[in-house]
């Protein structure tokens, strides 16, 4: 099992908080960024998270105090060895933020991405095994919808 994190709170600056707004109205979604969890949540609501972060301007693992006012938590079946390799690659590399493609993914046009840059969902998405150009707003939706995922909110 594979828990997914969906973010739908406003951030701690005016920069994030905009950014949010613009991630939410452009996919007509209430959430702006998705993270992977691999592990239980810590008695004091942290986890440790992996995702591409504009505002840690890229790949990387952190603790995130999950507030269920902010993130919506979904969990999957899926296997979690290769999710957490492919995530552990980004990582390592070092991979930075794609701003050009998740914008491009908002209005549906995923080929504007930079090849060597990831995104949220798309590196969520892939660590999945979910194919196809996607922002956290509809990869929800596709993990809700597909009964293959055997999706369920948790939190």
């Amino acid at each position: 099992m594979i828990t997914l994190a969906f973010y739908h709170g406003d951030g701690p600056r005016l920069k994030d908080r905009v950014v949010d707004w613009m991630i939410r109205t452009v996919t007509g979604s209430m959430y702006s960024h998705v993270e992977l969890i691999f592990s239980e949540l810590r008695d004091d609501g942290h986890a440790l998270c992996w995702s591409v972060s504009p505002r840690d301007r890229g790949a990387r693992s952190k603790f995130i105090k999950l507030n269920p006012d902010h993130w919506t938590l979904v969990e999957i079946e899926a296997e979690v060895k290769p999710a957490l390799v492919f995530m552990m690659h980004l990582v390592d590399g070092r991979v930075k933020y794609d701003t050009i493609g998740a914008i491009g993914a908002g209005f549906s046009m995923c080929q504007f991405g930079i090849d060597s840059r990831w995104y949220c969902s798309e590196a969520c998405a892939v660590a999945i095994g979910m194919h196809g150009c996607v922002t956290p707003g509809s990869m929800y939706r596709r993990l809700m919808d597909d009964p293959a995922y055997n999706a369920r909110v948790i939190g």
